[in-house]
């Protein structure tokens, strides 16, 4: 190896090690990976499902040092059958959600929800970060939900729709 191709890899090496935001190769990845839980209303004229999440979002520090953080995310959507089903313009949605590393309870949050407005913003997604725990077995529970189609924000109502619960699991970290 001549001499500027040793300054090359040194350089290349210095930029992974100081450089914010710049991964090293072998550096672990965060569990990544999706499910869903879909459900119906009793008369089956509206649905609703909901997608959890193991992704990854961008953090801020005050400093405006910006990274990928590993993060969770509820996605929901809401339709009415008529004819054909058409998404609804908003929904509504809670539940608790946990997140356990090898079997073993890390976190729980009950009170998670959100008002979406599919039609108009196109904010349909609640999300949040998480620090990683070592490498490991991560599952990610979204459980104890109710969810209603067709919501109207000012009557506080809409179309209740049942779903089940849902988890999702992976190894990462």
């Amino acid at each position: 190896m001549n001499r500027l191709n040793a300054a090359g890899v040194l350089m290349g090496a210095l930029v992974l090690t100081v450089l914010p935001g710049v991964a090293a190769a072998d550096e672990p990845e965060p569990p990544m990976g999706c499910a869903s839980s879909t459900g119906y209303s009793k008369d089956g004229s509206y649905s609703g499902r909901l997608t959890i999440c193991f992704t990854k979002k961008k953090a801020r520090a005050s400093g405006g040092y910006e990274w990928m953080s590993p993060a969770v995310s509820v996605d929901a959507h809401c339709w009415h059958k008529t004819v054909l089903w058409s998404e609804q313009g908003s929904c509504k949605w809670q539940g608790t959600l946990s997140m356990k590393k090898d079997g073993v309870e890390q976190w729980r949050e009950p009170g998670w929800s959100k008002i979406t407005e599919s039609t108009h913003s196109g904010d349909t997604e609640q999300y949040d970060l998480y620090r990683c725990r070592g490498y490991g077995t991560y599952t990610l529970t979204l459980d104890q939900i109710k969810m209603w189609s067709d919501y109207d924000r000012h009557a506080d109502r809409g179309h209740p729709v049942e779903l089940k619960p849902v988890s999702f699991t992976a190894k990462g970290c």
